[in-house]
């Protein structure tokens, strides 16, 4: 074993969760190593998302949720403030067919969890024969790009170690370490270790990691989806999420000056019911199989855009005349509990399988859930 490097923490993933549980471990005191499958982490889900801080308005069918998009909410905002956009209006509206929640229900969840909603008109922006209530409520986005530069200008000046273009192919439990063999697609590198400690916060790829180290899977499916990004114009100070149905939502992507554009019906373009994200298009590319999957934005196998269909459903919702264009798309897997289909939750969850030697993983499509990773309770 002499012949091994030796860490204190080993952290699989580096998006949010798992940059921001390096940075924490580290301050820590502890000697850690921070590894990703991409050779340019922050490619995937961490980067293609609508970049909203929720304030809880999203789940009115799950107050649980609601709630849990709330905590650490304003440590989050305060703690990232160079990257939040706090600079428009923030909608929701009930559509007036087809929406699983009505204007009074909606009303009712708001006060219930104790957050603003003001019944409203834009006439000037928004075709409202197709509204039952619209509401101004009080939400942020944040910039994605600004938050990865950040933390990562962070880890290059810190004392953790960084593998990009890695991954585990092999776990050994030694009693008090891991003995993990690490591979690489550069010319079938290998690399032995010993840790302490794993987490593990792949997010996708989350069963077949809890495979590797002998732990049991969690209950998840996985959609291919597509974020379209828009040239802002007329909707550059302002966001609109159409909930809680088969509907559209846009907001400022962050200070990008781009606004997002997601829609229930058209965003996701494939499912995957497996423990594995498993899609047609990764048989056209070899090295993106289900268990290490690979990011789809320079993918060129991806599914086709389905931005017109988007565009076109976001503008039965705009004023008479009003139009926007497409900027781009950026497109990811998305990873949830199964129990979300019937509630729309979205928990977090952050468990510990093994106590020595240390394994847990950390699930969560929540930003400011990124927090609740120092829970985990870390062998010194």
């Amino acid at each position: 074993m002499s012949g091994k490097e030796t860490y204190d923490l080993a952290i699989l993933g580096a998006g949010f969760f798992g940059s921001y549980a390096a940075l924490h471990f580290a301050q820590k005191g502890l000697k850690v190593l921070l590894i990703d499958r991409e050779p340019r982490p922050w490619s995937k889900a961490s980067l293609v998302n609508q970049a909203r801080v929720h304030s809880g308005y999203h789940y009115p069918r799950s107050i649980k949720t609601a709630r849990l998009a709330q905590d650490h909410r304003e440590q989050f905002i305060r703690e990232h403030a160079y990257a939040i956009n706090k600079t428009f209006t923030a909608y929701y509206a009930v559509e007036r067919r087809n929406s699983l929640t009505n204007a009074s229900q909606f009303e009712r969840f708001c006060k219930k969890i104790d957050i603003p909603a003001v019944e409203t008109k834009r006439l000037d922006l928004f075709n409202h024969d197709t509204f039952e209530a619209m509401y101004e409520t009080e939400e942020y986005s944040f910039d994605p790009l600004l938050i990865r530069r950040k933390y990562f200008d962070q880890i290059a000046s810190s004392p953790i170690k960084s593998l990009y273009g890695w991954y585990p192919v092999r776990a050994e439990n030694e009693d008090t370490h891991w003995a993990l063999t690490l591979g690489s697609d550069d010319d079938n590198a290998i690399q032995n270790i010993r840790v302490k400690n794993v987490i593990n916060a792949t997010y996708a790829n989350i069963n077949s990691v809890n495979r590797l180290f002998g732990v049991q899977e969690i209950p998840v499916s996985h959609e291919l989806s597509e974020m379209v990004l828009l040239q802002s114009g007329p909707l550059s100070d302002v966001g609109l999420t159409i909930m809680d149905g088969p509907f559209v939502s846009v907001m400022p992507y962050g200070r990008s000056g781009l606004t997002s554009l997601s829609s229930v019906r058209y965003t996701h373009t494939a499912y995957s019911a497996k423990s594995d994200p498993e899609f047609p298009c990764q048989q056209k590319r070899p090295d993106c199989t289900p268990e290490l999957l690979r990011a789809c934005n320079s993918c060129r196998v991806k599914p086709p855009s389905n931005a017109r269909k988007m565009l076109k459903q976001l503008n039965t919702y705009l004023a008479p005349g009003l139009r926007v264009s497409k900027q781009g798309s950026l497109m990811t897997v998305k990873t949830k509990l199964r129990s979300a289909m019937r509630d729309d939750g979205r928990p977090t969850e952050v468990h510990t399988y093994l106590k020595q030697p240390f394994y847990g993983c950390v699930f969560s499509g929540k930003i400011n859930s990124i927090y609740e990773v120092e829970e985990f309770a870390i062998n010194d």
